[in-house]
């Protein structure tokens, strides 16, 4: 589609068509709203080839995708998990948090990562009120009290201005929106990497197509993500140098190592698909809203995969965006808005930094008392039912535990 000429203008204009940039535009535009989406890149689409992920979407974020609409679409191609098995190599005691257990229908769903992305952007394209520019943002934002100017390079058509009542950056970690608007953020290495591969358990090793499996080390996390039919999306997170190695290793090695994380025989895993490796660092921005801006997704927060987090915060933060911008007597992107969505996510925000933070730091520890109090914590929820039934709600997305502390 054409974008309309800037003197008509928008409610919201998204800038980034990237999976929370994508859900926001659908979720807004199926609103009623107006929305302009402006994304550097032409129409794409994703192959297997092109992302190896297997992105694991709470009960949370299924809703979401299910009022926009999305989720016929994804549902064939989806496989649920209704058990997830913890474990810390290297000592006694594991964790098992089940949906049964939690009172809920799942723990969340595995969706690989290219399917996702088409989905959504493909929605996002056919929604009637959402228009695109594949274009390059050239400027900074100019900010007003009751509007904001986005100004472009459009190409052939030369520069134009988009004007709205808000503006959403969802143009990533190192989103040209937040750095325009002069938002600062704090970046933290996390010195590991995640490798990524998909791999087929073979018959007999109880490991059923619901389970998902995480696994702590004291190099980083390992995990097996279903697929169905006996396919799981394999995750290795360690250091970046020993990542380049297990890449390089045969298929055969490989698919030994994998085995060895999750104490299987070491002819348990086959057929072991392309590998592709990613460096693992945070982002968090110093604040979340501005003049008439929201940030989402990678553009205001960026996670260690631990528990699988960043993409549901971002999803939640779209479900919850949405809702505000829902008190139209407020204004579209009106201050009392904006100041009620950066209150409502405050805790959730807080609570997921923490959590995954604190999983990469305390798995991760090489001194023996930081990791035995990982290995109390795991015990501690395996034996008290009504904890370990809260700790599975807000990891699904359902009641997230809040956490009253300031954020460091």
């Amino acid at each position: 589609m054409t974008a309309k000429s800037s003197s008509a203008g928008y409610d919201v204009v998204v800038v980034g068509l990237g999976l929370v940039g994508a859900a926001s535009a659908c979720a807004l535009a199926s609103e009623g709203l107006s929305v302009a989406v402006i994304e550097e890149q032409s129409a794409r689409t994703y192959s297997l080839d092109d992302d190896m992920r297997g992105l694991v979407l709470a009960l949370s974020a299924k809703r979401l995708l299910e009022r926009i609409g999305a989720w016929p679409a994804l549902a064939a191609g989806v496989q649920e998990i209704h058990r997830v098995e913890v474990s810390d190599a290297g000592r006694f005691g594991s964790l098992s948090l089940t949906a049964s257990e939690a009172g809920l229908p799942m723990l969340g769903a595995v969706c690989p990562a290219d399917r996702l992305f088409n989905v959504l952007t493909e929605k996002a394209r056919a929604a009637a009120a959402v228009y695109f520019e594949h274009s390059y943002l050239s400027h900074a934002v100019d900010q007003a009290k009751d509007m904001v100017a986005v100004e472009i390079d459009a190409g052939r058509q030369g520069r134009m201005t988009l004007d709205a009542k808000l503006l959403i950056a969802a143009d990533g970690v190192d989103s040209m929106v937040r750095e325009g608007a002069g938002i600062e953020r704090e970046v933290t290495d996390f010195e590991q990497a995640a490798l990524v591969s998909n791999v087929r358990i073979k018959d007999g090793y109880g490991i059923d197509s619901q389970t998902a499996l995480e696994r702590f080390r004291a190099d980083g996390p390992a995990a097996l993500l279903p697929l169905g039919d006996r396919r799981f999306v394999a995750v290795l997170v360690d250091r970046p140098a020993q990542i380049e190695n297990t890449q390089k290793s045969s298929p055969g090695d490989f698919e030994t190592l994998i085995a060895e994380q999750f104490d299987l025989p070491c002819d348990a895993i086959s057929a072991c698909g392309k590998r592709m490796s990613y460096p693992l660092k945070g982002n968090r921005a110093k604040d979340i809203v501005d003049e008439r801006l929201v940030l989402l997704g990678n553009a205001a927060n960026t996670l260690h995969p631990n528990g699988a987090q960043g993409l549901n915060l971002g999803l939640r933060d779209v479900d919850a965006l949405t809702a505000v911008l829902g008190d139209r007597p407020a204004g579209i992107g009106a201050p009392a808005q904006l100041a009620r969505y950066r209150q409502l996510r405050a805790k959730d925000h807080r609570r997921a930094q923490l959590i995954t933070r604190g999983m990469a730091g305390i798995f991760s520890s090489q001194l023996s008392p930081v990791r035995a109090v990982g290995n109390r914590i795991t015990n501690l929820l395996a034996y008290a039912p009504s904890l370990r039934r809260a700790f599975a709600r807000s990891m699904a997305g359902v009641d997230p535990i809040a956490l009253d502390v300031e954020s460091s």
